[in-house]
């Protein structure tokens, strides 16, 4: 037992000594652990810090990076992008990231393409472009041009889960790229059109570069060769080689002396060409020659121009010579302080009363009248100080009367004399004067009518508008001049399908005057507007259109009303024809007439000597024998047209004045009837082929206000033109006297359409009218019964309906 006991007690201090050793090794590899475990914390945390570290790095380059930075997911939505990227997008990364990149930031013509192939990526059915460009769409629609690298991302398996891509914005690059090609081209185009060509001979290794026209010049296919400086020299004239070489020499050896020579070329198919070369010669640091750097010019147009000019040069002079305008040279003494004259044609000396002869050498000032008075003298020293050009008209007055006007042109030759050219355009300036008063008086009266009245253009703008227009939409002239029909429109009603731009475009398509009624939005009237088409003579088309508005409501004012559209009425008729009588024949007059006179009297007994048998020529499609016959025609016709000019002018000055109510000027109606048919021409040529006059010679003269008779003529004689169905129709207009009553009769009968029983009743009656439709206002004939009242006169109509009408005026031939 005691032996057991001690066998215990052995075992347990044994497996004491033996907890305590695996007490002390479980200690040691504690620490072991714990020294492990720390060596292998501060490891991770360092790592941790430079991972850290990589990261900001990372930001910082994708903050700062001019590169777009992009990530996209499998299915194109982005992962990432970097603060470039946001700024080209012109959105916060916050909107960006977590959006579908094609449907947003991609433009609709690129769209599916583009993600076709990101899909065919994601797929593993293409490879990834490494490089493309392609466009992105920013948040205010402008489209940039990108420039990418694009990488597939993998996972750990090598699957593709993505894309990871950087781009360069090119955009700029490619205006630049563009804008260089534009250059280019226009370069070549503008030395394709000046026939002027560069070049640059590198004399190292003996290489010339030409530009594209040096290749036309020379007559070789564009880039066809690159030539040497012996090629050129082949192209070269042989009689003009030895100049062209010494030329070339002598800028070599001194770079400041240019190298300027002309010489003739041969071109490959045997024609021949003349050149201007110029350029210059430059040298290396040691001084010996290194390239040189020219254009070339095809000058042969030049020089053949430069000799017909020569050629034809006495021709010139004779031309000067026989010039309606007065040409004279003078030549400067005393450094410019007087001028003498050098020479001086036929019809200068005629137009300031000389002897071309006798004034040669003299001075100016003593010659020319006026001439340092009307400040011509002070132009001449000017441009003989300046070599610049001047216009200096002249104009002398007589009691405030135009007596001459003077059209001076001064130039400065390269020899430094002077010439003056100068035309006496006396008689244009007296009718431009007499126009410019019609015009002012014309204005004035459209300006005094209380109605809108507007001038569209076939552009259908407003070209002039008068006082009452602007007032009617609280505006100013200006700023209704130069709207569209539509803009003046949509300003005046409230009611976007008004009745004005219908009613300009019919009149203007249909030829016809238009009726219609409107709301003004600036006081609440109601506007009755009406257009009037104004032709064009010479095409029959509609070039103008007058438009009015009449307010309805002002019913205290209705006959003030009702005249003043009579008027205008009667004004939209007429604007053609006047404008077509004081243009026309004006221009004749002005332009054809004086050339013509002083162009026959000059050269007709020249041609009358000059002409036989063996050279007959044709002058503008006429021979010799016809323009002999046909020239004092056209002198005689011109003279005509300006005679009626002034009847025109007289006439329109009459019937715009204002009004007059007096009764006691004494009237010759045949004299009436004669100045309404002259300011209804245009109308009677386009209505009627037919016009008969009835007008015995000892009418006897009334007494009553000339401007309302001829009102009364021109609207009764408008009735019976409008209402012809075509031109063979017939309107006659008889004037007669009745001795019982001492009464003029005057009578107009036309084969009209005729009129039925009831419009008869209600003829006369103010606002009734059959022509609506075309413009009629139904107060012509009203106004004419008031006017005929006034003369304690009469009216009567007789028709027939699809025979005619005639309107019997009679009118008593008062003390």
């Amino acid at each position: 037992m005691k032996i057991a006991k001690k066998e215990q007690i052995a075992n347990l201090q044994q497996e004491k000594a033996d907890l305590e050793k695996a007490n002390r090794e479980l200690a040691e590899l504690k620490n072991h652990f714990e020294r492990q475990v720390k060596a292998r914390t501060a490891e991770l945390e360092e790592r941790n810090r430079q991972l850290r570290d990589s990261e900001i790095e990372a930001q910082k380059y994708l903050t700062f990076a001019e590169a777009i930075i992009l990530r996209l997911d499998i299915t194109g939505k982005i992962i990432l992008i970097n603060h470039r990227g946001c700024q080209i997008l012109g959105l916060p990364e916050h909107k960006i990231v977590g959006k579908d990149w094609f449907a947003n930031f991609i433009p609709d013509s690129q769209r599916d393409f583009v993600r076709q192939i990101h899909n065919k990526i994601m797929g593993g059915e293409m490879e990834a472009h490494e490089y493309q460009e392609s466009l992105v769409l920013s948040s205010n629609n402008e489209e940039r041009i990108i420039y990418w690298h694009n990488i597939p991302e993998l996972d750990k398996q090598g699957r593709i889960i993505g894309i990871l891509s950087s781009g360069q914005d090119i955009t700029g690059r490619k205006k630049m790229e563009t804008a260089l090609r534009d250059k280019q081209a226009l370069l070549d185009t503008a030395q394709e059109i000046s026939h002027i060509g560069n070049w640059r001979w590198q004399i190292a290794d003996n290489r010339v570069e030409w530009s594209d026209e040096v290749y036309r010049i020379f007559g070789k296919p564009i880039q066809s060769f690159i030539p040497t400086i012996e090629d050129f020299k082949e192209f070269v004239h042989p009689d003009d080689r030895n100049k062209v070489g010494l030329a070339i020499k002598a800028s070599l050896d001194d770079p400041n002396l240019e190298y300027n020579v002309e010489h003739r070329i041969i071109r490959p198919d045997g024609t021949e060409r003349t050149v201007r070369e110029i350029g210059r010669g430059f040298q290396d640091d040691s001084g010996k020659p290194s390239h040189m750097i020219g254009m070339v010019q095809d000058i042969t147009e030049q020089k053949r121009i430069a000799a017909a000019l020569l050629e034809t040069e006495t021709s010139y002079r004779s031309l000067v010579e026989n010039m309606s305008s007065g040409v004279a040279v003078f030549q400067a003494i005393d450094k410019g302080e007087d001028f003498i004259f050098k020479s001086i044609n036929h019809a200068g000396a005629r137009l300031i009363d000389v002897d071309a002869k006798e004034v040669l050498g003299h001075r100016v000032s003593g010659v020319f009248p006026g001439v340092k008075e009307l400040g011509l003298f002070n132009v001449l020293q000017r441009v003989h100080k300046s070599g610049s050009k001047e216009y200096h008209p002249m104009a002398q007055h007589i009691e405030e009367r135009l007596y001459r006007w003077f059209e001076n042109f001064v130039y400065c030759l390269p020899s430094g004399e002077i010439v003056l050219i100068y035309e006496d355009n006396t008689e244009y300036r007296r009718a431009l004067e007499e126009l410019r008063k019609s015009d002012f008086m014309f204005r004035g009266l459209l300006n005094a009518f209380h109605d809108p009245l507007l001038l569209f253009a076939k552009d259908r703008t407003i070209i002039w508008c008068n006082e009452s227009a602007a007032e009617l939409l609280s505006t100013s002239l200006k700023s209704l001049v130069g709207l569209s029909s539509q803009e003046f429109s949509n300003k005046l009603c409230s009611n976007p399908n008004s009745c004005i731009q219908p009613l300009i475009e019919e009149s203007f398509t249909n030829g016809k005057s238009g009726v219609g009624r409107t709301t003004s939005t600036t006081n609440n009237s109601i506007l009755d507007i009406r257009t009037f088409p104004i032709f064009q003579q010479e095409q029959g088309s509609v070039s103008h259109i007058i438009l009015t508005g009449t307010d309805i409501g002002e019913k205290t004012y209705i006959q003030e009303q009702a005249m003043r559209s009579a008027r205008l009425a009667t004004l939209g008729v007429l604007s053609a024809s006047i404008a077509h009588e004081i243009n026309n024949p004006n221009n004749t007059i002005l332009f054809n007439g004086p050339v013509l006179e002083d162009i026959w009297r000059d050269i007709a007994p020249i041609l009358q000597q000059s002409k036989t048998d063996e050279n007959s020529v044709n002058f503008g499609n006429l021979s010799f024998e016809q323009v002999v016959e046909k020239v004092p025609t056209l002198l005689a016709d011109m003279t005509q047209s300006s005679r009626r000019i002034q009847r025109i002018v007289a006439q329109l000055k009459f019937l715009v004045r204002k009004e007059s109510n007096d009764m006691s000027e004494t009237v010759d109606m045949a004299a009436v009837i004669n100045d309404s048919i002259g300011l209804l021409h245009n109308k009677i040529q386009k209505m009627t082929n037919n016009l008969i006059l009835d007008i015995p010679n000892d009418i006897p003269k009334i007494t009553g206000n000339n401007q309302q008779l001829e009102q009364i003529v021109i609207n009764l004689l408008l009735n019976a033109l409008e209402s012809l169905p075509d031109r063979s129709c017939t309107v006659k207009i008889t004037l007669g006297f009745k001795k019982h009553n001492e009464s003029l009769v005057l009578t107009i009968a036309d084969e009209g359409c005729g009129m039925d029983a009831k419009t008869m009743e209600s003829i006369l009656e103010p606002m009734f009218t059959t022509r609506a439709d075309s413009g009629g206002t139904g107060l012509g004939l009203a106004v004419c019964k008031e006017f005929i009242v006034r003369h304690q006169g009469a009216i009567h109509f007789e028709s027939e309906v699809g025979t005619g009408t005639s309107a019997i005026v009679e009118l008593p031939i008062l003390k």
